[in-house]
Parts: structure tokens; C-alpha cells; sequence
């Protein structure tokens, strides 16, 4: 599914993660694949435990690391992505 900036994402149901030596690990139970994740993605991460939409996503991650949204919103947008399809993450489309 497309994500946008109204799309609303959570951790998928199916997944497992922990942390190891302080990295991020996260593993997608249903197509057994696993990641990695780097800090910026840990942060994103961890606001996932509860539905949020894309949007209130870029907007606390901007004001957390005081980036431009514009290119926070591409780099999560590009990143939700890829953890979807890993299935790692649940997108519901724009109300």
C-alpha cells in the first residue's frame, strides 16, 4: 500500500523486537526476515507502539531532532515503507 502523509502506521501484530548490545532488532514472524535498525529508525521505531499517522510522526520527529519536515517526511515515509514490506509494520490508508 501506498503511504502518505494521512496514512496511519503501527507495529504489525506479528512481529518481535529487542534490543542487543543497545541495537534495535526487530523480526517479521510471519515472513521470517529481520532488521536492524540504526538510532534515527530505533526513534521511529518507538513511536509506532501506537497508531499514529505520518504526518504527527514527521511533526514530533522534527521537533525532536529539529530537521526540516520536508525531508523528514520523505526519509520516513521511504523507511515505513520498506518496513512494511519486510511486515514489520501495519499502514491503514487516509481516513
Amino acid at each position: 500500500m501506498a503511504i502518505s502523509i494521512d496514512s496511519t502506521v503501527q507495529w504489525h501484530t506479528d512481529q518481535l523486537a529487542t534490543e542487543v548490545d543497545r541495537k534495535l532488532i526487530a523480526l517479521s514472524m510471519s515472513q521470517g526476515k529481520y532488521v536492524g535498525f540504526n538510532d534515527i529508525a530505533t526513534a521511529v521505531w518507538r513511536k509506532l507502539e501506537q497508531p499514529v499517522t505520518v504526518r504527527q510522526l514527521v511533526d514530533q520527529l522534527s521537533h525532536d531532532f529539529r530537521g526540516s519536515a520536508e525531508i523528514i517526511s520523505g526519509d520516513v515515509t521511504a523507511l515505513l515503507s520498506q518496513l512494511e514490506d519486510f511486515g514489520l509494520v501495519q499502514v491503514s490508508p487516509e481516513p
